[in-house]
């Protein structure tokens, strides 16, 4: 039985990014689907995944762009 390996790339190589990018339009069709009113296993049914992977995207989502949003604010009184 042979073992498949699965190699990472590089975020910082150009096949590296395009895949980030693809990754995050995933999550962000997760999440965009569902807050439009899909249910989850809509949601997992159009991206091809299951429902738990799904959520997972979506969270993910959510996470990353509080994230940058937070390290993107200013503090009014620190300026």
């Amino acid at each position: 039985m042979r073992t498949r390996v699965v190699e990472r790339v590089p975020a910082d190589t150009t096949a590296g990014a395009a895949l980030m990018d693809m990754d995050e339009q995933l999550h962000q069709l997760a999440w965009q689907l569902q807050h439009n009113g899909h249910d989850w296993s809509e949601v997992a049914a159009e991206l091809g995944c299951d429902e738990t992977v799904a959520r997972a995207m979506a969270d993910r989502y959510l996470a990353d762009t509080e994230s940058r949003a937070q390290k993107d604010q200013f503090s009014l009184f620190d300026l």
